[in-house]
């Protein structure tokens, strides 16, 4: 509490200089700031390249098909999604006008198909859903990166700043690429905590999992300069089917249990420590930007 106390003291005093010099433009992201704090949202944020299977990642942890997936990539929109009894979207524009639509309907608004280039002008969309996981963070979906559509790796790169912990989300049938190492590199030191999922695990036999496995440890390894690694394999897809069906010998394939159980620990006892270096580091931001 008092931590959170002593950062809005200086969010306030950071807007009020901010207002002394006219400099208005600084305002939506000091008061997104500041409704963060207060509201004490954990941001868990979804990294990754395009086909990684960051949406379907967060549908098996929702246990839900909420977020949409697709073989094309998704359009430069920040979905954040968040604890309500009751389940529907709301979509935020650019002129600060915003409505309210089912869940069903949020591909019109962040699928490159119905919203090319964002041409419906959408600032991000948020995602109420009453699953239990959301009771202690806010996932957060963001345009995978490294796709041709350069839009939304500008997206994803503006938003690494507001991030507690991400999962960066790797394929099993994709070793690491290059491209994927260049972002990791990117994002060094400018996100208090980063867990790497291989999902996909479905797709292959057990030796040919240790096989990656082994190799993107070593690549991850050279990038995180030996720093303790957490690696977690999973399959969202056994997940999600095995959390519908009830089926528990899926859910036990998917390794699932073990991202929950990590998940958890950061919600429970990690939470406090990570957001208050994640906010400080906003500020220092924003501080020098002011400057």
């Amino acid at each position: 509490m008092k931590s959170n106390n002593s950062n809005l003291k200086y969010i306030q005093q950071l807007k009020s200089v901010a207002g002394n010099l006219n400099e208005l433009r600084f305002n939506s992201e000091i008061d997104e700031l500041s409704e963060k704090v207060t509201g004490d949202k954990f941001y868990l944020v979804m990294l990754g390249l395009f086909k990684r299977g960051k949406s379907s990642l967060i549908n098996a942890l929702l246990g839900d098909e909420v977020v949409p997936t697709g073989v094309i990539p998704l359009t430069a929109i920040i979905t954040l999604i968040e604890f309500s009894s009751e389940k529907y979207a709301e979509i935020f524009f650019i002129d600060s006008e915003s409505i309210k639509v089912g869940i069903d309907e949020v591909a019109k608004y962040v699928a490159e198909k119905e919203n090319p280039k964002n041409i419906k002008k959408v600032k991000f969309v948020k995602i109420y859903h009453n699953s239990e996981i959301l009771k202690s963070i806010t996932i957060i979906d963001t345009p995978g990166v490294g796709s041709s559509l350069e839009h939304n790796t500008e997206t994803t790169n503006e938003f690494i700043d507001k991030i507690d912990a991400a999962l960066f989300v790797l394929s099993v049938d994709v070793p690491i690429t290059k491209a994927e190492v260049e972002f990791l590199k990117k994002i060094k030191g400018r996100i208090p905590k980063v867990i790497f999922v291989m999902n996909k695990i479905d797709l292959f036999t057990k030796e040919q999992l240790a096989d990656a496995t082994d190799y993107n440890k070593g690549v991850l390894n050279e990038i995180c300069d030996k720093q303790p690694l957490e690696f977690i394999e999973v399959s969202s897809r056994d997940a999600l089917l095995g959390f519908q069906q009830n089926n528990l010998e899926l859910q036990g394939k998917s390794n699932f249990s073990n991202l929950l159980q990590r998940i958890k620990l950061l919600a429970e006892s990690e939470k406090t420590g990570i957001m208050n270096l994640a906010v400080m580091h906003r500020l220092l931001i924003l501080t020098n930007e002011l400057i």
